[in-house]
């Protein structure tokens, strides 16, 4: 197929391109490179440098385009605290506009990154059925785009999957932002000899899945008919760590010289999160790697 890839030259959307061209696919990416980086998209794909608020750019972009993956997004908890409309334009209103540009493209498939956010703080593993108390303008914002989603598979047809991410981490994930992802910003520290910050006691939990097994997971959703439209998805290993074993465990990667030290919890911040995955590995979906193989890759990164 030829492919869109909204967010395309990001975190996780240049490992996904590079998924779907190992598959035999051709991408088109879509990225305004506002966190994304053109060096991270693969020679093979082409790269448009537009935003997804502007719907002339997604309706010619998307043109003969079989399936759309829906990346592109503010998705920094702390960020959309700070800037609740602008997350919302690009988030809620930059997936109407693609979505719509998909109906009249005739572009049949979009999957659509959602978040474990949605579920807010409910104790006890996640599934697609448990409550949904979203907490934070980000987590709203997603919410939303899933019920558009919905709308669009129900009322004109649109083959529309939502996959809720847990915690993804991996190569590529910037670490030079105060909005980055702990584990990149963790990481980078390690191997620059500084002290890490923990926000709260560490004894927070979180479901990290590795970045290549979500690019699977979305590689899976853009190709497989077992995919439901409508529907939503975990992507999530089933495992919950704290981040004071996360913190044990980089300390074995990287010796003793290894430390951290603890500043006050953030406003938005959820306890507890771990996620399961079931209805997606029912299709054939498995998280490959383990965490410590996880870590041990990003420390070793220069």
């Amino acid at each position: 197929m030829h492919i869109l890839v909204t967010g395309g030259a990001g975190f996780i959307g240049s490992h996904s391109v590079a998924a779907l061209l190992a598959d035999g696919h051709t991408v088109r990416v879509f990225d305004n490179l506002s966190s994304g980086q053109a060096a991270n998209v693969p020679a093979e794909a082409e790269l448009v440098i537009a935003d997804i608020t502007d719907h002339a750019a997604v309706e010619a972009a998307i043109r003969g385009c079989a399936a759309t993956l829906h990346l592109a997004a503010l998705v920094s908890v702390p960020q959309s605290l700070e800037q609740p409309i602008e997350t919302l334009a690009v988030n809620t209103t930059g997936t109407a506009h693609l979505l719509e540009a998909a109906r009249r493209a005739g572009c049949a498939r979009v999957v659509l990154a959602s978040t474990c956010a949605v579920y807010g703080d409910i104790p006890g593993v996640k599934d697609e059925q448990a409550p949904l108390r979203p907490l934070v303008p980000y987590a709203t914002s997603k919410l939303m785009a899933e019920e558009l989603m919905r709308c669009y598979a129900r009322s004109y047809g649109v083959q529309a999957i939502s996959l809720r991410y847990f915690n993804v981490y991996g190569p590529r994930q910037r670490a030079d932002s105060p909005y980055s992802g702990v584990l990149a910003r963790w990481c980078a520290a390690a191997r620059a000899g500084q002290l890490c910050r923990v926000f709260g006691d560490g004894e927070q939990t979180r479901d990290f899945v590795s970045v290549h097994d979500v690019a699977r997971a979305n590689l899976m959703a853009l190709t497989s008919p077992a995919a439901v439209s409508g529907e939503v998805y975990n992507v999530a290993t089933g495992r919950a760590t704290s981040l004071n074993d996360i913190l044990t465990t980089l300390r074995d990667l990287v010796g003793p010289q290894f430390s951290w030290e603890h500043a006050p919890a953030r406003t938005g911040d959820i306890p507890h999160s771990r996620g399961d995955s079931a209805r997606l590995q029912d299709l054939g979906w498995h998280p490959q790697v383990g965490l410590s193989a996880g870590l041990a890759e990003l420390v070793m990164i220069r």
